[in-house]
C-alpha cells in the first residue's frame, strides 16, 4: 500500500504556524527574511501589547474590577509567550519528529490499521475545528463589544493598556483599536495552533500504540519471531522519539498551563457575574471561558489517551495466538509483557550514553563565566583574569565603598540607616562568597571532574529517573530565585523615577559620591552606574548561591545512586566486586562533599549570621512602603529572593543529611540473606561505617537544615519587631 501521510492531518495547523512566523522551512531559524518576519510579527503584535498592559498595571492597581480584567488577559498572553519560546527553542526537535514519522516502523501495514488510527485523527480534526470556532467567537465579540457598549461616552478599546499618547483622540483611537484587534487575533490564533500541535503529538503517540497493539495481536501473520522483534524495536522508537522527545518539548508548557488555567477560569467566571447578560461583552467572556476549558480538557484528554493505550499493550499481547507460538517466542513475549506493565519505562535500554551532570547547571556556569567568576582552569595572568579585575574594580567595588562611607553620615536616622545597611550587608556577603569561590577555584574544578568519573555515573535509566526529580527541583528553585531577583532589579531601577514624594532627584540606592549627584549629567550617569552595579551583584549572587546549592544536589543524587546499587546487590560471583564498588563510591562521595563543604565553610557561617538581619531589615522596609507602589514591589521581590536564597541552602543540605541516612537501610533492603559469608561481613562493616549521616555545616558550628531555616525566619521576625518598636519610640 501507499505510504501513509501523517502530516496531512495537521497540514492546516502547520500552515497557520508558518504564516505567523513560528514554523521555519529549515530545521531551525537562520538570519534570513523569515526570521526577520517572525521578529517583526512578535514585536508588533505581541511584545508591544504586553508591555503596554504591564505598564498600565501601575495605574489601575486600586480598582479590583479593572485590575482583574487586565490581569487575566495579560496572563493568557504571557502563557502564549512561554509557548512560543519553547516552540522556537525546540523547533529542530519537532522537525526531526515530523521526519521520523515517515520511518517504516511508524507506518500502518494495512487498511485495518489505517481504519484503527483514522478515528483518533478525525477526532483531533473535529476538536481543532470546534476550538477554532470558539476562539473565533471570542475574537469577534472582543473586537465589537466596545463599539456596542453605550454605558459611557468615552471611547473604549478592546483591552485596557497604557500608551504614550492620548488614545481617545482621532486618528490615534482608530489606529490603536485596529492594532489591538490585530494583536489579539495574532495571539489567539497562534496560541490555538501551538496547543493543537502539542495535542497532535499526543495523538500520534496514541496512534503508534494502536498500530503496535494490532501488530502484537497478529504476531502469527508471517514469521512470529521477526514480528516480535519488530514490535520491540517499534516500542523503543515510540518511547525514544515521541513519548520522550515530544514530552521534552511541552512538559514545562503543561506545567505553566495547569498552573495558570485555574486562575484564568476563576477570573473569567468573576467577570461573567458583573457584566450585563446577553450583551456582546457577556458573550465574549462566555466564549473565552469555553476556550480555556476546552484548552485544558484537550491536554488532559489526549494525555490520558496515551496512558490508556500504552497500558493496553499487555492485553494485546495476550490476545495474540500465543499458544501456537514456539517456546523461544513465548519466552520473549513473556518478557515483553512483564516490561509492558510499566508503560512509560518499557523496553528502554539499560545501556546508556554518558550522563552529563553539568548540563543542569550549564546556564548557571555560563553566567558566572561571562561575569569573570568561572575561568577555564584557574586564575592566572591572562586576559580572563584582567577582565575579572576590571569588572570587580569598576562595577562592584566602588558601589560597595560608597555605601560604606555613606553609613557614617546617616547613623542618627534609623529608617535611612536600615535602607542602606540591608543592601550593604548583601553586597558584603556576596564579596565573601566570591572570595572563597576564587580562592578554592582549583579544588572546585577538581570536584567537578569527579562528577565525570565512572563511579559517579548512573548505571541505567532507572537511576537517571531516580536523580532527575532532584535536578528538576533545583532548576525550579533557580528559576524562581532568578525571577525574584530580576523583579527586584527592575523595581529598584524604576522606583526612584516613579517616586514623587521628595523634591530632589532620587537614586536607586543611598551612597556617598565626591560630586553633586543632583545636577545633570552627573545624576543620569550615577543612576545608570548604580543600576549596572546592582544588576551585576544581584545576578552573580543568584548564580553563585545556586551553584553552591547544585553541589549539594549532586551529593544527594550520588547517595540516591549508591542506595540503588546497594538494593540491587545480588548473590553470585560478582557480589564481592559490587560491594567493593559501593564502598569506593561512598568514599568518593564523602571526598566530594568534603571539598564542597570546606570550600564554602566560612561563607555558610556568614550567610547564617547575616540572613536573619537582611530578612528582618527587608520586612521593616516593606512595612514603611505605600502598598502597590514600585518601592513596595521592589521590597516584596527582595524579600522573596532573600528567603529563597536561604531556603535552597537549608533544603538541599537537609536532603543530603536524609539521603546519607538512607544508606544503611538500602543495604538491608538488598538480598543479603543469600550472600556469601565474606560478603555479609563486608556489608556489615559498611553498614556500621554509614551509621553516622553526613551533615553540611558552617564552620562545624551550625548544621544547614530545615530547622536552621525556621530559626532564621524566627530571628528575622524578632529583628523586625525590634525595629518597629524602636521606630515608634
Amino acid at each position: 500500500m501507499d505510504k501513509f501521510e501523517w502530516k496531512q492531518t495537521i497540514r492546516k495547523n502547520i500552515f497557520f504556524l508558518q504564516m505567523f512566523g513560528l514554523w521555519p522551512k529549515d530545521e531551525t531559524y537562520k538570519f534570513d527574511s523569515y526570521a526577520a518576519l517572525s521578529a517583526f510579527l512578535l514585536t508588533t503584535f505581541y511584545f508591544i501589547g504586553v508591555f503596554a498592559q504591564i505598564i498600565n498595571l501601575f495605574y489601575i492597581h486600586h480598582d479590583l474590577t479593572i485590575l482583574t480584567r487586565t490581569i487575566y488577559l495579560l496572563v493568557t498572553e504571557m502563557l502564549f509567550g512561554l509557548k512560543v519560546y519553547y516552540l522556537i527553542k525546540n523547533t529542530p526537535l519537532l522537525k526531526h519528529l515530523m521526519k521520523v514519522l515517515d520511518a517504516d516502523l511508524f507506518q500502518p501495514k494495512n487498511t485495518r490499521q489505517i481504519d484503527l488510527i483514522r478515528a483518533s485523527l478525525d477526532t483531533w480534526t473535529t476538536v481543532y475545528k470546534i476550538f477554532l470556532g470558539v476562539c473565533w467567537g471570542t475574537d469577534v465579540f472582543w473586537a465589537i463589544y466596545p463599539l456596542l457598549d453605550r454605558s459611557n461616552l468615552d471611547r473604549q478599546l478592546p483591552y485596557i493598556a497604557w500608551y504614550p499618547y492620548d488614545a481617545k483622540q482621532s486618528p490615534f483611537y482608530q489606529l490603536t483599536y485596529l492594532h489591538q484587534v490585530a494583536s489579539y487575533t495574532y495571539t489567539i490564533f497562534s496560541h490555538i495552533n501551538i496547543d493543537m500541535l502539542i495535542a497532535a503529538l499526543n495523538v500520534y503517540v496514541g496512534c503508534q500504540f494502536d498500530i503496535l497493539g494490532d501488530n502484537l495481536r497478529n504476531l502469527h501473520e508471517g514469521d512470529p519471531n521477526t514480528n516480535l522483534i519488530n514490535c520491540v524495536e517499534h516500542q523503543k522508537l515510540i518511547l525514544k522519539y515521541f513519548a520522550e522527545g515530544s514530552n521534552n518539548f511541552f512538559n514545562w508548557i503543561i506545567l505553566y498551563q495547569f498552573f495558570i488555567s485555574g486562575t484564568m477560569i476563576g477570573l473569567t467566571l468573576f467577570h461573567l457575574t458583573i457584566v450585563a447578560p446577553l450583551t456582546s461583552e457577556f458573550f465574549t467572556f462566555v466564549s473565552y471561558g469555553f476556550s480555556i476549558i476546552m484548552q485544558i480538557f484537550m491536554y488532559c484528554w489526549y494525555g490520558n489517551e496515551v496512558e490508556v493505550k500504552s497500558k493496553n499493550l499487555s492485553s494485546a499481547a495476550f490476545e495474540s495466538n500465543w499458544t501456537g507460538l514456539s517456546l523461544k517466542v513465548q519466552k520473549n513475549l513473556f518478557f515483553f509483557i512483564l516490561r509492558a506493565q510499566k508503560p512509560v519505562q518499557i523496553l528502554q535500554d539499560r545501556t546508556m550514553d554518558r550522563y552529563d551532570w553539568t548540563l543542569t547547571i550549564k546556564l548557571n556556569l555560563s553566567i558566572l563565566k561571562l561575569s569573570g567568576l568561572w575561568p577555564r582552569d584557574r586564575y592566572k595572568m591572562d586576559p580572563y583574569t584582567t577582565l575579572t579585575a576590571l569588572f570587580l574594580l569598576t562595577v562592584f567595588t566602588p558601589n560597595l565603598l560608597s555605601q560604606i562611607i555613606k553609613v557614617f553620615f546617616i547613623l542618627d536616622d534609623l529608617t535611612t540607616l536600615a535602607a542602606t545597611i540591608y543592601l550593604l550587608l548583601t553586597e558584603i556577603l556576596f564579596a565573601v562568597k566570591m572570595f572563597f569561590l576564587m580562592k578554592n577555584m582549583t579544588t572546585l574544578k577538581e570536584a567537578m571532574k569527579l562528577l565525570d568519573t565512572d563511579m559517579f555515573q548512573p548505571k541505567n535509566t532507572e537511576q537517571v529517573a531516580l536523580v532527575q526529580p532532584n535536578l528538576d527541583s533545583w532548576r525550579t528553585i533557580y528559576n524562581s530565585f532568578t525571577m525574584s531577583c530580576v523583579g527586584a532589579i527592575v523595581f529598584l531601577s524604576i522606583s526612584p523615577l516613579l517616586d514623587k514624594s521628595g523634591s530632589g532627584k532620587n537614586l536607586p540606592s543611598l551612597s556617598w559620591s565626591p560630586y553633586n549627584t543632583q545636577t545633570s549629567p552627573a545624576y543620569e550617569l550615577t543612576y545608570i552606574y548604580q543600576v549596572i552595579g546592582y544588576a551585576y551583584t544581584c545576578m552573580n549572587h543568584v548564580n553563585l548561591d545556586s551553584f553552591i546549592a547544585a553541589l549539594n544536589v549532586f551529593i544527594g543524587c550520588q547517595f540516591d545512586i549508591l542506595c540503588d546499587n546497594l538494593r540491587h546487590l545480588q548473590p553470585g560471583d560478582d557480589a564481592q566486586e559490587s560491594l567493593v564498588k559501593c564502598i569506593k563510591h561512598h568514599k568518593l562521595i564523602l571526598k566530594f562533599a568534603t571539598i564542597c563543604n570546606e570550600s564554602f565553610n566560612l561563607a555558610f557561617f556568614v550567610q547564617l549570621l547575616v540572613s536573619a538581619t537582611i530578612t528582618g531589615l527587608t520586612l521593616f522596609q516593606l512595612s514603611t512602603m505605600v502598598p502597590f507602589t514600585a518601592g513596595f514591589f521592589y521590597f516584596t521581590s527582595y524579600y522573596l529572593a532573600s528567603v529563597t536564597q536561604m531556603f535552597q541552602y537549608c533544603w538541599f543540605s537537609n536532603e543530603v543529611h536524609l539521603k546519607s541516612a538512607n544508606v544503611p537501610c538500602a543495604a538491608f533492603e538488598s538480598d543479603w540473606t543469600d550472600l556469601s559469608l565474606e560478603v555479609k561481613k563486608g556489608l556489615l562493616f559498611f553498614i556500621m561505617r554509614t551509621q553516622k549521616p553526613l551533615h553540611i555545616s558552617a564552620l562545624n558550628v551550625f548544621h544547614l537544615s530545615l530547622e536552621s531555616f525556621v530559626a532564621i525566619l524566627k530571628t528575622a521576625w524578632s529583628y523586625y519587631t525590634l525595629l518597629r518598636q524602636a521606630e515608634e519610640e
